[in-house]
């Protein structure tokens, strides 16, 4: 009997575990190591380089981005101007003001050829950052209202996962984004709950540098191990982002 209410007692209490003890007790095999760099935007923007038409300022200790209206793009990123390397957890808050315009997330992006990414010069439009001289995969949230959210891969346009998108039009909450990424095997999740698990498995399933192929396609050569983080908005996107962490990640 005493088993038995010892069995019940430790299964309510993992009941009980808020959404942040779910997630770590969810990733077991992805355990955080040191902490490599954080961002809690207390200061200015001078860790950060805008390009594009987007308005980027700290507003009451956050980020602040818009895709504004200033030039007919109507888009453009801004870039963590630090470059991690290895296996990696990139953790944020992110949340929406606006019920319409496109998130979207880097990571592990990096210039081809052996450029730096934040000396090629970039004017917002799409084509610079999926046929131009840029690598890296990208992530989707509060994508228009198509209630979908997409994992990317660049060079090209290349989908490796699509899924129910967990921040919809409407949804103006706080939320908790993590993408943990080590040797090609990418998990995004929000809020503890799991939106993108995949593996890059590196071998080319496309001929050539073709945007478009068939879906899924694990891969598409050369798996990104490394690189920088940045944040893409567009058609008056406005939004929040908070609490910037990246961890090593380590074996458990």
């Amino acid at each position: 009997m005493k088993a038995f209410v010892f069995i019940m007692v430790a299964a309510l209490g993992l009941l009980s575990l808020d959404g942040e003890a779910q997630a770590e007790q969810q990733q077991k095999n992805w355990r955080r190591g040191e902490l490599l760099a954080s961002e809690d935007f207390s200061g200015d923007l001078r860790d950060w380089m805008a390009e594009g038409d987007v308005d980027a300022r700290v507003q009451d200790g956050r980020l602040r981005l818009e895709a504004t209206e200033r030039t007919g793009i109507k888009k453009g990123n801004i870039w963590w101007r630090q470059r991690f390397s290895g296996p990696v957890l990139i953790e944020f808050d992110y949340q929406s003001a606006t019920d319409y315009g496109l998130s979207m997330f880097w990571f592990n992006a990096h210039g081809r050829g052996g450029a730096d990414l934040l000396s090629i010069g970039r004017n917002g439009r799409y084509d610079d950052y999926v046929k131009g001289p840029i690598n890296g995969y990208h992530v989707s949230f509060h994508r228009f209202s198509s209630g979908v959210s997409n994992l990317r891969k660049s060079y090209g346009f290349h989908m490796l996962s699509s899924s129910p998108d967990p921040v919809r039009a409407a949804d103006l909450d706080r939320h908790k984004v993590r993408v943990y990424c080590r040797d090609g095997h990418i998990r995004v999740l929000v809020d503890g709950q799991v939106v993108h698990d995949v593996v890059d498995d590196g071998k080319l399933c496309i001929e050539g540098d073709s945007w478009l192929h068939d879906y899924p396609c694990q891969g598409t050569g050369e798996i990104f191990r490394g690189g920088y983080v940045g944040i893409r908005h567009t058609q008056q996107q406005v939004a929040f982002y908070d609490n910037f962490k990246v961890y090593r990640l380590v074996e458990p």
